[in-house]
């Protein structure tokens, strides 16, 4: 595939039908919710590829990104906003503005307990103005992974399904 077949593609919001799975952590809570986020994706059958903010290339996991109909994003808070690594990633997909494809990507936020959620509700206005339908307005996960149901929680969002059954499929 050339450049411009990649190119192309892009503009135009076509995708292949993966998730990519994309997080930081400051104490690993966040790095366990997406390990099991992973999971659950895998025990669907899903095609998908995890991405760590701290040892992973940022352009490696934009183009990830563009190639796959939906993201998980795992955030910890800071300061009652998203970690500086992540709001670094947001201002790059903000940028590439994919609501101009005419093709809405999806997105599912996790992120261990922290600052009342502070990292949540400021990334699902980034996203969506980037042009990601985020699927749970409060964030898929929002606990103390340590708790057993934390953990049921991710593995299920992976998988596509909430707690109380609701569908929250990421690939049509």
């Amino acid at each position: 595939q050339t450049a411009i077949d990649m190119y192309a593609k892009w503009a135009t919001g076509d995708a292949d039908e993966k998730i990519t799975v994309i997080y930081d952590t400051m104490h690993h809570s966040t790095q366990k919710m997406a390990h099991a986020v992973m999971e659950g994706i895998m025990s669907e059958g899903v095609e998908a590829k995890m991405f760590y903010l701290k040892k992973d290339i940022e352009s490696d996991i934009v183009a990830e990104i563009l190639d796959s109909k939906a993201i998980c994003l795992g955030v910890p808070t800071m300061m009652n906003g998203p970690f500086p690594r992540v709001g670094k990633l947001m201002y790059y997909l903000d940028c590439l503005r994919f609501g101009n494809t005419g093709v809405r990507k999806k997105a599912v936020l996790f992120s261990s307990k922290g600052w009342a959620g502070g990292a949540i509700r400021k990334l699902t206005e980034s996203l969506n103005a980037a042009g990601f339908d985020v699927m749970e307005e409060d964030g898929a996960v929002c606990g103390n992974f340590h708790q057993v149901q934390a953990a049921q929680q991710c593995g299920l969002a992976g998988a596509g399904r909430s707690d109380d059954d609701h569908d929250v499929t990421l690939i049509d």
